[in-house]
Order: C-alpha cells, then structure tokens, then sequence
C-alpha cells in the first residue's frame, strides 16, 4: 500500500525503500502504514545499507522537543515562517514521522543541508505539477531522505 523497495544486490546489499504517506486529512490512516514501514526497514536493515525516502506530507518546524532534535537539522522546511502555528492534524502527521525516525534511528536527511528558499518546499497542484507553496498558499508537502544513523 504505496510502500516499495528496492535491493542493489552486490559486495554489499543496498536497499532503498520509498513510502507515501496521507495527508493531514487522514492522519490516523498513517498509523498503520508506518507500522508497515517499520517492518519492510527492519526486514532489509539487516542485509546493509537501508534508504527510506518519499512523501511523508509531514511539515517540519523548528517548534520541536528533544526527541525531533535528534532527528531534524537546523534547515528545517519553512524556515521564513517558523512561528507558523499547525493544526492538531498537522501536528499529529509531524509527531508520526519523528516517533517512526526515533525508533528505527533514521534522520530526516535534507534537514541537515542547506538551501535556497525556492527548493525547501513544493506542492502537487492538480494542474500544474509542481509550484511554489508562497505562490499559491497551498497545503505543503515534504519530500525526505531519511538515513540511518547511530543515535543512542
């Protein structure tokens, strides 16, 4: 259910995995597609290298506790509107990515690089693919590399 893989077969066996999930309308649905995601990374984490990326429709602050600090760099998305206030759903799509980081020791990688304010952020329009969320004042979503590390 919008979760594949990938395995480079050689010396050593790179895997990535790329996951989709809901947007912050149908936050609870996630629930069981990051238990998923959780048992495909556990399955190939063992055999090398394991990447996990894709849509996580997860919106990163810097409004985050401890845990999230050990996931997320400092170039989190949106950072010209930091004091930006989320809603509950927002918040809970957020939380769900952090928890699922948190214990399978990922980190959200393109948090840790810096760039250009025109690349943080982009949005699926259901006409034109890809704009500026400062554009048109959409719903964001977030693109992410997620790498394992480790954290202790």
């Amino acid at each position: 259910d919008r979760l594949m893989s990938i395995t480079l077969k050689g010396a050593v066996h790179t895997t990535f995995i790329n996951a989709y999930m809901h947007t912050a309308k149908d936050t609870e649905d996630n629930l069981a597609r990051y238990d998923k995601l959780k048992d495909h990374f556990k399955k190939y984490k063992k055999m090398g290298p394991t990447f996990v990326g894709g849509d996580f429709n997860a919106r990163i602050t810097n409004e985050l506790d401890n845990d999230g600090l050990r996931v997320v760099g400092k170039h989190c998305f949106d950072k010209d509107r930091a004091d930006t206030t989320l809603e509950d759903n927002m918040i809970s799509n957020r939380d769900q990515l952090l928890d699922s980081c948190n214990s399978e020791e990922l980190l959200i990688s393109n948090t840790h690089f810096e760039k250009p304010n025109s690349k943080l952020c982009t949005y699926k329009g259901p006409r034109d693919r890809q704009k500026q969320e400062k554009e048109e004042g959409a719903t964001l979503t977030t693109t992410m590399t997620l790498k394992t590390t480790g954290l202790q």
